[in-house]
């Protein structure tokens, strides 16, 4: 009898023994894969891949990344979805809104789906039908709807002030939205808008040099070109002893004020919405999905101006750099 109960214990647990391998080889792996235009946004990628372990994926194990990196230039981009589509990828994670445009023009008709983190305007850029229902092979992250908060947390820290200078990209559509939401927000709150159109590096550089000194605040726009260039800028106003001031999340690279998506909760956001997808949920039919936003101070930059902020509006901030 006893020989019997320990030749029993032994072959079920040979069995178990088995079970498991099984399930570990037949367990689904995935490859997913990054493009980007802008390398401040590094770190949605940085956090996304830190939540995705925490949700079971395993880098190596049972999930691949593929990221070469920040591109260079808006020309790049073909050539890396084609990469991607070429690395049989189970998923695209995009950042900005032409890499999401360019892919999902270059995704169509195949089963590859998108996941953007993030784009400025998704209905209005033609990325989806409508945000409850995007009806493509993409969904993701939206950050348009904090430039007229940001207007006003910046005239509660600045109340003085009246006319902000805005340079911007003229055939970057985010950019032109960011103006059209500032535009509006300003009108009523009686604030003058400086604009001036830029379409490359060099412009916008001799812009700077050529910057009103009569201004109260620079403002930074969604735009890969304004926001790859935001040390220069601040640079510039910061000699001028003027405020920077953004809806994009730049506290950290010196902007004095935003109210904007933070990059790794942006990061944890798309995580979640990934595993949805890799699990089966089909992009067309999950809702697109509005980042949270944060009021981040740069005291730093501040105190370089001369410019005291307010301990109430300090006391409201969710990141500071002192």
């Amino acid at each position: 009898m006893i020989n019997f109960l320990r030749n029993f214990l032994v072959h079920a647990a040979i069995i178990l023994s088995i079970a498991s391998c099984n399930t570990n080889n037949d367990q689904a792996s995935y490859t997913v894969g990054i493009i980007n235009l802008n390398e401040n946004l590094d770190p949605i990628f940085a956090a996304f891949k830190i939540d995705m372990a925490r949700r079971g994926y395993t880098a190596g194990t049972n999930i691949t990344y593929l990221y070469n990196g920040a591109l260079k230039s808006p020309k790049e981009i073909d050539q890396e979805v084609l990469a991607m589509l070429e690395a049989d990828v189970d998923l695209l994670l995009t950042m900005t809104t032409p890499v999401t445009k360019k892919a999902q023009k270059m995704t169509a008709g195949s089963k590859v789906p998108i996941l953007f983190a993030p784009v400025f305007s998704p209905v209005s850029s033609g990325v989806v039908d409508s945000l409850a229902r995007p009806g493509t092979n993409a969904t993701g992250i939206k950050v348009r709807g904090s430039t007229a908060k940001t207007l006003e947390w910046f005239l509660k820290a600045v109340p003085s002030a009246k006319r902000i200078f805005v340079p911007f990209h003229h055939t970057d559509q985010a950019a032109i939205q960011t103006l059209e939401d500032l535009q509006m927000a300003a009108t009523s709150l009686d604030i003058e808008l400086i604009t001036k159109n830029v379409t490359d590096e060099e412009e916008l550089l001799k812009v700077l040099t050529d910057m009103p000194h009569d201004i109260d605040a620079v403002w930074l726009t969604h735009s890969h070109l304004i926001i790859s260039n935001v040390e220069k800028i601040v640079a510039r106003a910061t000699a001028l002893r003027k405020p920077v001031v953004s809806s994009t999340g730049q506290h950290s690279k010196g902007v004095m004020l935003c109210y904007a998506m933070d990059l790794e909760m942006a990061g944890r956001q798309a995580s979640r919405m990934a595993d949805r997808i890799l699990k089966g949920t089909s992009p067309a039919t999950m809702p697109v999905e509005t980042a949270d936003y944060f009021l981040g101070l740069n005291l730093q930059s501040a105190q370089a101006i001369g410019l005291t902020i307010p301990d109430d509006i300090i006391s409201q901030a969710d990141f500071i750099v002192r």
